[in-house]
């Protein structure tokens, strides 16, 4: 019964992708939970491993992600330091 409603109240009679509702939910929940970073606390972290940024496209204050483009200025430390 609860299907049916949630799917009348969105105008959603049938399933277009042949889902469940409870499939759907979880489709739509995705990653959740999940952990947000800010823009700076990515900055200091590369920084501190010997990255410098070259390019940043933000989402503009709006839902989505934030691309950058890290490349690395010092060379890697050996394996199993500075990690």
């Amino acid at each position: 019964m609860a299907d049916w409603l949630y799917r009348k109240l969105r105008g959603r009679a049938q399933a277009e992708r042949g889902m469940t509702l409870w499939y759907d939910m979880l489709d739509w929940l995705g990653g959740y939970p999940f952990e947000v970073a800010t823009p700076e606390a990515i900055f200091r972290f590369l920084r501190a491993r010997g990255f410098e940024l070259r390019e940043l496209v933000t989402a503009g204050g709006y839902s989505g992600c934030n691309q950058y483009v890290f490349e690395r200025t010092v060379p890697a430390p050996a394996s199993g330091e500075g990690t």
